[in-house]
């Protein structure tokens, strides 16, 4: 049983040639590795996906089977799969892997937006294409999705480990509260991306690009992403995003639990992921801050 391994671009490179021989004389460059995946550019148009551990490659499942599907009816592009990967025996690799386009642009962390009130509503007409009702087969996820309160112990256990010099641990477990006692989601479980937070939205000159990194997709309640509204915007696009969609007060301020939620899971990684734990520091020092009201 493999648990992890590190692709290099030797073992992509034979992987090709022995699956796509027609594009394995393009040129091959490493370009990241996140937790699951290491990912390569394939000539100027490709990205070659492959995951180094069993999870990745489950995620990387999920891609596969439903992101075709929903790509055909989201007004943004996502990475979805051109040429299946299989495992390969010869070469001693276990998995399945992905040839998707490769989208240019750097990450939401990375660059300023041009105009952050028309970029907003543009990724709220893609929450409210992506947040229809999910199939009985869509993928489950443990940790997305799932009524706010099943997240209540591990988000006062974290809060109880911050810096309290930098964060007003009362306050924001007042915020949580607050998040949390809101009406749950009453509807049926709708697509969620899952994962969505800037490192995973991509900008082009200024201008929303992409969504990508769908390994965690899965449904249940759409104010599991709506937490994107605090980790990317300022005050000015929350206004924008929550104007652009369907959603009661109540999704919205379990939205803001969520977005707190998560930005103590981001801080506690900064070697993993330091633009991205920087932004939850900053988030959490915004919901803390006992001058400002919770948004409705």
């Amino acid at each position: 049983m493999f648990e992890r391994t590190e692709p290099d671009s030797v073992l992509v490179r034979a992987l090709l040639a022995e699956q796509h021989p027609s594009l394995a004389d393009l040129e091959l460059r490493h370009v990241g590795s996140g937790w699951d995946n290491h990912m390569f550019r394939l000539g100027d148009d490709l990205m070659v996906r492959v995951p180094c551990r069993q999870t990745g490659a489950e995620l990387i499942a999920h891609e596969i089977r439903w992101l075709p599907e929903l790509a055909l009816r989201l007004p943004l592009p996502i990475p979805a799969p051109l040429h299946i990967g299989v495992p390969s025996g010869a070469l001693d690799f276990p998995w399945a892997w992905t040839i998707g386009p490769w989208i240019e642009g750097t990450d939401g962390l990375s660059q300023p937006m041009h105009d952050e009130v028309s970029e907003a509503t543009r990724l709220g007409d893609f929450l409210q294409a992506l947040h229809t009702p999910a199939p009985a087969d869509a993928p489950k996820n443990p940790h997305r999705g799932m009524p706010l309160v099943e997240r209540d112990e591990r988000t006062r256990a974290a809060i109880a480990t911050i810096n309290p010099t930098l964060i007003d641990r009362q306050r924001l477990t007042e915020r949580w509260e607050q998040a949390c006692a809101a009406s749950p989601h009453d509807g049926p479980p709708v697509w969620l991306h899952g994962d969505l937070h800037p490192a995973n939205v991509v900008l082009h000159e200024g201008e929303l690009a992409a969504i990508i990194d769908f390994g965690d997709i899965t449904c249940g309640d759409p104010a599991c992403d709506l937490a994107i509204a605090h980790t990317l915007f300022t005050d000015t696009g929350r206004t924008a995003l929550h104007h652009a969609l369907d959603v009661d007060d109540a999704c919205w301020l379990r939205a803001e639990g969520w977005a707190l939620s998560l930005c103590l899971a981001y801080q506690a990684n900064p070697d993993g992921h330091p633009d991205l734990a920087q932004r939850g520091i900053e988030v959490l020092q915004r919901l803390s801050d006992v001058s400002r009201s919770p948004q409705p």
